[in-house]
C-alpha cells in the first residue's frame, strides 16, 4: 500500500466518511487520482465507495459459540477483567452482563469482593459465584441461548425493571468509535443489556479493542455519562476526544500493568 493510501485509511478511521474533494485538497492531487486509491481500497474491503467519496466499512460480527468466544483475545479479557473488578466497591448491587468477559469479571468478583449482591443471567458467571458466602447471586431466568449459556427473553427482561442496580457491568460485540454504540450478536443480549443499563446508576462496558470499529446484529447501549469504558484497544486521539465529549471516561489496561485512566 502506497503512503497516500495508508494516509488516507488513517484519516477514515477517524473521520468515517471523506469526501473525493477534501482528500484531494488534502494530498494536492487530481480528483481522478484520489477515485482510483478508493477503487483499490475498495477491492481490498477497508472502505466502501459512495458518490462523491467513501465510508468506512466495519463488517457485522456474527454470533460465535460461547467456548470459541472464551478463548479469544483471553489476555486483554483478563486484564479488562481485573481493571473493573478493582473499580467494584463492596456491598454494591450490579447487574452482570451476558458474555465471555463478565464470566471472567465473577470469577474475581468472588475472589476479592464481599458483600456484593449479583444480579446475572450469564449461567458461566453464575457457577463462578457458586458457593462464595459473602455474595448473593440472583438470576432473573429466560429461556436458554442456542450459541451461548446465557437466559434471555421477556421473563427476564421483566423482572429487570423491578430490580436497581448501583452498577451494569456490560460487555459488547462491536464497538463504533465515531458513533459511541456498542452491540451484540444476537436481539435478545442486546435487549437485556439495555435494560440493566437504564436500571444502573452507571455502567461499565468492557470491550477490547478487536472489536473496535465494527457492528454487530443490535444496538447493546452507547457510550455516554454515567458510562466508563475498560479497553486494552489503542484508540486514536479524534476519536478518544469524542468518546470524552460524550461523557464517557477510558481505563485503558495492559497486560501485567496498572490500568491507567485516559479521560
Amino acid at each position: 500500500m502506497t503512503r497516500r493510501r495508508e494516509l488516507l485509511v488513517e484519516m477514515l478511521l477517524d473521520r468515517g466518511r471523506l469526501s473525493v474533494e477534501e482528500m484531494a485538497a488534502c494530498f494536492e492531487v487530481t480528483g481522478m487520482t484520489i477515485r482510483r486509491d478508493l477503487d483499490i481500497l475498495e477491492e481490498q474491503g477497508l472502505l466502501t465507495r459512495t458518490h462523491g467519496g467513501c465510508v468506512l466499512r466495519t463488517p457485522h460480527v456474527p454470533e460465535l459459540p460461547f467456548q470459541e468466544k472464551e478463548q479469544r483475545h483471553r489476555d486483554a479479557k483478563e486484564a479488562i477483567a481485573r481493571a473493573v473488578v478493582g473499580q467494584v466497591l463492596d456491598g454494591s448491587s450490579l447487574y452482570l452482563d451476558t458474555g465471555t468477559t463478565c464470566a471472567m469479571v465473577a470469577r474475581l468478583l468472588r475472589q476479592h469482593r464481599r458483600n456484593l449482591r449479583v444480579f446475572t443471567n450469564n449461567l458461566p458467571a453464575a457457577f463462578e459465584l457458586f458457593g462464595a458466602e459473602t455474595l448473593e447471586v440472583v438470576i432473573p431466568g429466560g429461556v436458554l441461548g442456542r450459541c451461548s449459556p446465557d437466559l434471555t427473553g421477556d421473563i427476564g427482561l421483566t423482572r429487570l425493571l423491578e430490580w436497581h442496580f448501583d452498577l451494569a457491568i456490560v460487555g459488547g460485540d462491536a464497538l463504533n468509535l465515531i458513533t459511541g454504540e456498542f452491540f451484540a450478536a444476537d436481539l435478545a443480549t442486546a435487549a437485556l443489556s439495555r435494560a440493566a443499563q437504564r436500571q444502573a446508576d452507571c455502567a461499565f462496558a468492557c470491550i477490547d479493542g478487536s472489536k473496535f470499529d465494527q457492528r454487530a446484529l443490535a444496538v447493546a447501549g452507547r457510550l455516554q455519562e454515567g458510562t466508563t469504558l475498560f479497553t486494552d484497544g489503542k484508540i486514536p486521539v479524534v476519536k478518544r476526544r469524542g468518546i470524552r465529549k460524550l461523557g464517557t471516561k477510558i481505563i485503558l489496561v495492559r497486560k501485567n500493568h496498572q490500568p491507567r485512566k485516559q479521560g
